[in-house]
């Protein structure tokens, strides 16, 4: 919303100004409406350079992929790695995740540049065959905009098929935001995956829109638990219970768990 003579003195200004304000809204969740104000402004200016700069990124290769380990508890043995995403800025240096990733999803860049991150994972993954043997699984996250995509699988076969991947040597995240707005469509993207020989790992377990219906009615393989009930697992009964709920009902369920954050011996022993 935006208002004469306040927020512009001709049709232009106040047309910014509203498209400005229609920003800030969206960004608050849908079904919101927002007035303009001129720190808004300022706020839109350094999302759009960072939004060009996104862009200028992507064309330049600025981005690249880390790799976190997934061990086993039971025998120390490398289960497989986690891709991460990163951004070198030329003259800003790191850029949190945090701050560019959410930019991505929310102007579709993620799509752009999708394709690179499946390519990178695979050709990584196969490189690792030589060291770490044929049965370790890449995990590589998929946006909400990119889980709703109809070619995802296809595109995802083409990077496997290129760098000759077997069946089960990749895993696709997802968070459940990825999964509330078409159930349907939902268990028709999993089973593609599983076709293809992809298994299907839900991240973030617990915090979000979180529902049990998710596990009963979608063939998820593998559910990460949150990393704040990890940090706060010894310090909080109630954390360990929700903790040691979601261990149980997983190994009633056939699916494997994994505890993200342990970085303490104690959260490890437990």
């Amino acid at each position: 919303i935006a208002t004469y003579p306040d927020c512009g003195s001709n049709l232009d200004g106040l047309l910014r100004a509203a498209d400005i304000a229609m920003y800030e809204a969206k960004r608050a969740g849908r079904q919101q409406y927002r007035f303009y104000d001129q720190d808004m402004n300022g706020r839109a200016r350094s999302r759009l350079m960072l939004e060009n700069s996104v862009r200028t990124a992507i064309d330049g290769q600025d981005f690249s992929m880390v790799y976190q380990p997934q061990v086993s508890i039971a025998d120390g043995r490398l289960r497989g790695f986690e891709a991460l995403l990163r951004w070198q800025h030329p003259s800003a240096g790191d850029v949190p995740p945090g701050l560019f990733i959410p930019l991505l999803e929310e102007t579709r860049l993620i799509n752009k540049l999708g394709s690179w991150i499946f390519e990178q994972g695979a050709q990584q993954r196969s490189r690792w065959d030589e060291v770490f043997g044929a049965g370790l699984v890449l995990s590589v996250s998929v946006s909400s905009t990119q889980f709703s995509m109809p070619n995802l699988a296809a595109e995802i076969r083409r990077a496997m098929q290129r760098f000759n991947l077997k069946p089960g040597q990749l895993e696709v995240e997802i968070t459940e935001a990825s999964l509330v707005h078409n159930l349907v469509h939902s268990r028709n993207q999993i089973r593609h995956l599983h076709d293809i020989g992809v298994s299907v790992a839900l991240d973030d377990f617990g915090v979000g829109e979180c529902s049990l219906t998710h596990l009963r009615n979608l063939d998820i393989d593998t559910l990460k638990i949150d990393r704040h009930f990890i940090a706060g697992m010894l310090t909080s009964p109630r954390d360990t219970a929700v903790a040691r709920s979601i261990i149980d009902l997983c190994r009633n369920l056939n699916v494997l768990v994994i505890a993200e954050g342990v970085e303490t011996i104690e959260q490890y022993q437990w």
